[in-house]
């Protein structure tokens, strides 16, 4: 194993996992909110829980292209820190924040349809009424986390991650403040219960302090300010050109992504109820399990963005070897809980061991558990390249997957086995449809991987 890594020196695990620890923590951060978030609507109203989870799907997949395209301002640091161009730094991280604000007010627009959208979902009034308001609420907040991703990207693409950890703790501490306070009401401070509601301006909120964090931080300091220019906020409709254009193939893979697991969801719930109240118990738990692989695939695409602003490629090879060692051990790992501890997942959830539900949850957990090995290779090696500038490649392998792997397969499948296999148990339905969710995942985990192999992104650069 120390011919293929390297615990210490640059790229070593060491040095990654320097980098990778605060974007894990970051990111499971991230995942305890909305978990939070859904805990305490649902002991305001389970319609409200419900509402806020169909709603928030929808306020993401609005957003995720601006996300995305946003985000990719970190790899344009990286590659500037990397080549030593510390004077470029700045003017990246404002291009970003003016790309935040006008995502913030594209989003904003979809409030004027809020209405519509749901009332096509074909929901009962009521919810359709709770989901209007949720999503409403989001988009109108949604340039607070779209600044604060431009903003972060000065830290992330240096690797001074610990500062994006901190800046998201900030922002989950205020969410969990925010959201008791304006879901259930307030007496002392005169604040009514606001419930679904309430937890929207509390997650605008959270994140608007995150923001301001990141700012306070960077006034804070003025050798950080004279070194990267912190001041030079002019626009460059030049470098924004180019950062549009390098970014919105990874933000619109963020998009095809969500919608194609947002299909497959919802046609797993169709089979029956058990099936789509086990099936949302086990994307919980993958979903907690899923987000420290996000991490390591974020620090892949720093480190072999500093390395090929650098010219180094071997420290961007050691990098992302060693990121892969620990994404194996992990997954490892979790295949373990899940195939030794199913029963501590029930008490979690409060589900009888002996239900319908903890026999289809056991099913799925072990199902999702052998993936996530190839989920993780995909995410690594997708971030990798995309790290040196190859975010077309790795938009249209997602747009073929997610078309013919996952989105069409899926529609096909339920209908053609509803309609000429009415016999076909829901055990085997189910289980064919995730066959269909772990097919996407290995292609794309080896097509990412043979593209890695192939070097295209060594000779790259998005810096020019």
């Amino acid at each position: 194993m120390s011919s293929f890594v390297t615990l210490r020196g640059r790229g070593g695990v060491g040095d990654v996992l320097k980098v990778a620890t605060p974007l894990i923590v970051a990111n499971l951060g991230h995942a305890f909110m909305l978990f939070i978030d859904r805990m305490m609507l649902s002991h305001y109203s389970p319609a409200a829980m419900g509402a806020a989870v169909s709603s928030g799907m929808v306020a993401f997949a609005t957003c995720c292209v601006f996300l995305g395209t946003v985000g990719y301002a970190s790899t344009f640091v990286a590659q500037h820190s990397g080549a030593n161009q510390d004077d470029h730094i700045g003017r990246v991280m404002w291009q970003a924040v003016f790309m935040a604000l006008f995502g913030g007010a594209a989003v904003a627009c979809c409030t004027f349809a809020s209405d519509w959208v749901f009332r096509i979902c074909g929901h009962s009034p009521e919810m359709q009424k709770l989901e209007s308001s949720y999503f409403s609420i989001l988009s109108i907040g949604t340039v607070t986390p779209l600044m604060a991703m431009a903003l972060s990207c000065f830290w992330s693409g240096r690797g001074k991650t610990r500062t994006v950890m901190v800046a998201n703790l900030i922002s989950l501490l205020g969410n969990v403040l925010f959201n008791y306070i304006l879901i259930f009401g307030c007496p002392a401070l005169h604040i009514p219960d606001m419930g679904i509601r309430g937890a929207g301006y509390a997650t605008a909120l959270s994140e608007f302090f995150g923001s301001t964090f990141y700012i306070c931080v960077v006034l804070c300091d003025r050798k950080l300010v004279a070194r990267y220019r912190l001041l030079d906020w002019r626009p460059d409709f030049r470098l924004i050109g180019r950062m549009v254009r390098f970014g919105f193939p990874s933000g619109l893979q963020i998009l095809l992504d969500v919608t194609g697991f947002t299909v497959f969801t919802v046609y797993l719930g169709k089979i029956d109820d058990a099936v789509l109240i086990s099936a949302g118990l086990v994307l919980s738990v993958y979903s907690i399990g899923f987000h420290p692989m996000i991490g390591l695939g974020m620090t892949g695409a720093i480190m072999v963005g500093q390395g090929v602003g650098a010219r180094d490629i071997q420290f961007a090879k050691r990098s992302v070897r060693s990121a892969m060692v620990l994404a194996l051990v992990y997954a490892a790992l979790f295949l373990l809980f899940c195939t030794l501890c199913p029963e501590l997942v029930m008490r979690i959830f409060g589900v009888a061991a002996s239900s319908e539900v903890a026999r289809l949850t056991r099913m799925q957990l072990l199902f999702v558990s052998l993936y996530l090995a190839a989920d993780g290779a995909g995410l690594l090696f997708s971030n990798a390249i995309k790290g040196a500038g190859d975010t077309r490649f790795v938009m249209w392998i997602v747009i073929a997957l997610s078309v013919f792997v996952l989105i069409g397969p899926t529609i096909m499948t339920f209908h053609l086995c509803k309609a000429f296999w009415p016999g076909v148990g829901n055990d085997a339905l189910m289980m064919i449809m995730w066959g269909f969710v772990g097919l996407y995942s290995l292609i794309f985990g080896l097509g990412t991987f043979v593209r890695y192999l192939g070097g295209k992104w060594q000779k790259m650069s998005i810096i020019g």
